[in-house]
């Protein structure tokens, strides 16, 4: 399981792929277009290999799209 985490992870998409979920996850929606940029943030500093899950979660808290969401948004 770990080599096949580790080869997943070298795919060119992968960590905005992880940061998508994440903030779908988060979110409780699909990404949308309010979402590029803390998705584009996020896969970007995933690349740092101190970059931690908590920094992530931190991160997103950040965003605009967290913080000024409206109900369906």
């Amino acid at each position: 399981p770990s080599e096949l985490m580790a080869e997943i992870g070298k795919a060119p998409n992968a960590q905005r792929h992880y940061a998508e979920k994440f903030v779908s996850f988060a979110a409780n929606r699909s990404p949308n277009q309010n979402d590029t940029c803390i998705v584009d943030t996020l896969s970007t500093n995933m690349a740092a290999p101190t970059y931690s899950v908590a920094s992530m979660m931190a991160d997103y808290t950040q965003a605009d799209s967290f913080r000024l969401r409206t109900l369906g948004n």
